[in-house]
């Protein structure tokens, strides 16, 4: 059986620092890495759809088998590291209230885990623990109970094995995992189809082995669509279809556009929006989701295009052609899409009192941290009370981005920069800037005592120890939790 163990990892963080050591360092130590750019892509093979597990009567029970294999991408066929064979794993369908039974079978040399990322859920015992390492060989089975009440949208699933997380992203092992509306379609009457799109990056060695995400630096990675090159998606004139985007990168931000055509977001991860947004580029940050509605417009190929972006320290991604949308075949008439389906009322959390502010760093002299403290598994850096409003302020004067996510209770962002915003839904996830960003969130600590796990979700930040835990107690317990083994 699998060891539930906070210090066991397989990799001392020794080692993955001096992993490091053959890239020039820049101000801080923060790795410095080469640029390069990408040629055009050739057309590649059509969007490739996972396999589909669904629950049924209440129930969802899988099988993921966390093994190596082999994947043609860009017509060369590449080692990967998969759930159950392929990039992306299967697509899970839930539905409020369901029990999430996911047996995980390591076929792995190294341990890892599962963390079921946007879930409103536990983060103790055999649920979303990131604390569960199963080892080589073995297997462990997850129960997850769903609320009643859980929120509709698209969530994720990737491991979360400290030490390990962002190279084993890297390699391929993602998958999306939806909350369905109980006892109706997956997909609303006026929208004619469904598009998981998973956009990640990789990069093999002339060897042809999977290189090392953290030392390949985001200008030279090879971006996926569905872990593919450059796929094409299909749509016929005026059909709308709903594009369901997921970040599963290891360390990219992505912002897209699309040629001749404009987005309407609707939700954002894995959140309805409180009203559409027409969109003309839609950015999102490593472990960022959003639905948005596309129209098919002029007969012809139009570019899904990823425009540069700078990362910090001379790092700056190339504009290139993540996938080529072919719209085509017998045109239709354009149907208006029935938003009330998809939008939903939003509390406000800034009506309310707030009953704790905390303000949180990130830090990378000496190592990568927050408020200077690497990651330590056996440490609490914050004490929650159960059902407290708390305001957090994250800052961060470091020379590279970071995107902020947070574990079990999604937040309301209410300013960026010192400028106040009003967003249109929750979110679990959001980019603070570089050099002075900041950015300040309402969460409120609900349902569920013992751990929360936040980070940087570049995988390999975390990895080096940008990361911390805290521990939601009961009203009045007090400061000093024990954490259990």
């Amino acid at each position: 059986m699998p060891t539930i163990d906070p210090t066991r990892s397989g990799v001392s963080r020794r080692v993955l620092l001096s992993a490091a050591g053959g890239v020039a360092l820049g101000a801080g130590g923060v790795p410095m890495l080469s640029r390069a750019a990408h040629a055009a892509p050739p057309l590649g093979a059509p969007l490739f759809e996972p396999d589909i597990i669904s629950s049924r009567k209440g129930v969802l029970e899988a099988e993921l088998v966390a093994q190596a294999a082999t994947r043609v991408v860009g017509g060369i066929p590449r080692p990967v590291l998969t759930f159950n064979g392929t990039v992306p794993g299967p697509t899970l369908f839930v539905e409020p209230g369901d029990l999430l039974r996911i047996r995980l079978v390591n076929q792995l040399p190294e341990g890892t885990n599962i963390h079921t990322h946007g879930l409103h859920v536990s983060g103790m015992g055999n649920a979303d623990n990131m604390m569960i390492h199963v080892m080589p060989g073995e297997s462990f089975d997850y129960e997850i109970p769903l609320r009643s009440n859980a929120t509709e949208g698209m969530n994720w699933y990737h491991p979360h094995v400290h030490h390990h997380t962002g190279q084993q992203i890297f390699s391929g092992m993602f998958g999306t995992l939806f909350t369905q509306p109980k006892g109706e379609g997956r997909i609303p009457k006026d929208i004619s189809r469904d598009r998981v799109i998973t956009l990640s990056t990789s990069f093999w060695t002339p060897d042809g082995d999977i290189a090392s995400g953290t030392r390949t630096s985001q200008a030279r990675q090879i971006r996926l669509v569905n872990g593919e090159i450059n796929p094409t998606i299909d749509i016929a004139p005026g059909e709308t279809q709903r594009w369901r985007f997921v970040n599963t990168s290891m360390n990219h931000v992505f912002r897209l556009t699309l040629d001749g055509h404009t987005m309407t977001r609707v939700a954002a991860d894995g959140m309805p929006y409180t009203a559409a947004l027409e969109l003309t580029e839609l950015r999102l940050a490593a472990g960022q989701r959003a639905d948005v509605l596309v129209t098919g417009g002029e007969a012809g190929m139009h570019a899904l295009r990823v425009l540069p972006f700078d990362f910090g320290f001379g790092v700056v991604s190339v504009e290139d052609t993540l996938a080529t949308v072919v719209c085509g075949g017998e045109g239709v008439t354009p149907t208006p899409v029935n938003l009330n389906k998809l939008l939903a009322p939003r509390t406000d959390l800034r009506k309310f009192k707030v009953d704790k502010r905390r303000t949180l760093t990130f830090t990378t002299a000496g190592g990568f941290a927050i408020d200077g403290k690497p990651f330590d598994p056996n440490r609490i850096d914050q004490v929650c009370e159960i059902g407290a409003l708390e305001q957090w302020t994250i800052k961060n004067p470091t020379g590279l981005t970071h995107p902020f996510h947070i574990h079990v209770n999604p937040f309301q962002v209410v300013s960026v920069n010192g400028t106040s915003v009003d967003t249109r839904s929750y979110e679990d996830t959001v980019l603070v800037d570089k050099l002075g960003g900041e950015v300040t969130f309402l969460t409120r600590f609900e349902h569920f005592l013992g751990r929360v796990i936040y980070h940087c979700h570049f995988g390999n930040h975390s990895d080096l120890g940008m990361m911390g835990q805290a521990w939601v107690v009961p009203r009045g317990c007090g400061t000093s939790p024990i954490v259990p083994v």
